[in-house]
This record gives C-alpha cells, sequence and structure tokens, in this order.
C-alpha cells in the first residue's frame, strides 16, 4: 500500500476541522488546523487561517479574528487562491462590523463580493449581500437593509438555491417587521412556507 503523502494528510486533518466547527466544537477546530498546517502548508494555507478565522468569529473573538483572517489574505494573494481571498475579506467585513468599524467593513465586503462577481458563485454571492444587509441593519438602516437582502434572495431565486434563498426570506420577514411593513411581512412569510416545504420534499426524496 503507497504511504499517503503529506499534502493529503493536511487536506484530511482540515476536512476534520471544517466538520468540528460545524458541530461548534471549537478546541476539536483549533486542534486539527494546526495538524493541517503542521502536515503541510502549501498554497492552501490561507484556508487554514480563514478557518481559524471563523472559528475565532464563532467565540465573539473579533480581534484575534481579523489578525487571523488579515494573515490569511496575505496567504491567498499570494497563492493566487481568489475564493479563499473573497472568504478572508468577507470574515474581516463580519469583524469589523461587529465592532462597529462600519466604513471598514463596507470596503472588505465590496472587494468580497467584486471577487464573488469574479467567480461567478452565486451563493458567495448572496452571502456577501446578506452580510451587507446586516451591516445595513447594525446601523439601523433598515430600507438599505432590506435593499440587500432582496438582491440576495433574487441571485439565489435565479440560481435554483432553495436554501440561501430562506435564508434571504427570513432576513427579509424580520426587516419588514421592523419597519412595520406586516403586508411585506406576511408576503414572505408564505414564501418562506413555500420554500420550507420544497427543502422537505428534496430531502424526503434522498
Amino acid at each position: 500500500m503507497p504511504e499517503i503523502n503529506d499534502t493529503f494528510k493536511s487536506e484530511a486533518a482540515f476536512e476534520k476541522a471544517r466538520i468540528y466547527l460545524k458541530g461548534k466544537d471549537i478546541s476539536k477546530t483549533r486542534e486539527w488546523i494546526a495538524k493541517s498546517l503542521n502536515f503541510n502548508k502549501g498554497d492552501r494555507e490561507g484556508s487554514r487561517w480563514n478557518l481559524l478565522a471563523r472559528a475565532a468569529m464563532m467565540e465573539s473573538k473579533h480581534d484575534e479574528a481579523i489578525v487571523a483572517a488579515t494573515n490569511a489574505l496575505k496567504l491567498n494573494r499570494s497563492n493566487q487562491q481568489r475564493t479563499e481571498e473573497a472568504n478572508s475579506l468577507r470574515i474581516m467585513g463580519e469583524a469589523k462590523a461587529e465592532k462597529g468599524d462600519f466604513k471598514e467593513s463596507k470596503e472588505f465586503y465590496f472587494k468580497a463580493l467584486e471577487i464573488d462577481k469574479e467567480s461567478g458563485e452565486s451563493r458567495k454571492i448572496a452571502l456577501t449581500l446578506r452580510g451587507l444587509g446586516n451591516l445595513m441593519l447594525k446601523q439601523e438602516l433598515l430600507q438599505e437593509a432590506i435593499a440587500y437582502y432582496k438582491r440576495a434572495y433574487n441571485v439565489s431565486k435565479t440560481a435554483g438555491d432553495i436554501k440561501s434563498c430562506l435564508l434571504s426570506v427570513e432576513s427579509l420577514i424580520e426587516m419588514y417587521r421592523k419597519s412595520g411593513d406586516e403586508n411585506k411581512a406576511e408576503e414572505f412569510s408564505k414564501k418562506k412556507n413555500e420554500l420550507t416545504n420544497k427543502i422537505s420534499a428534496e430531502a424526503e426524496k434522498k
């Protein structure tokens, strides 16, 4: 049996770290990211630092997240990892928003959006647009937040991405209720039910 090389071991450890992060086990996430970096850094090193930044965000350690994402951004640019570069920028946008640095946050989100559009990944475009919506909400700019959530919804709808559609719809319901527009809130509540039923139906087919 051929020996498994360090690059493969690094990727396997990274995937395990992602699973732990999804399960919100931050300690194990950090442990397996460290193992991944120990096996092999390579062109994908920036993705490991992005995951560290996301772990820090889950613990509300925003300064730590910015440091990790900044390191990831440098690595991803150096290694020409455009998708991961956008991920770094998006994390920095979120972290800056949490710290109240709204201007910088918007700049990072816009840079991420530029790369998302370049790659044509609808899910990433919608994710960044929702991030901008969240940023507007933090500043109590409800109409601007609605506009971004609508754009995210339309991107996901066009791509047929039901789960991403649902995330945008849930945000729109909240925004319309905050703004006192119950008719629109009810309209999107019906859309939410339709999307939820579609997701359930697809799950039953599997």
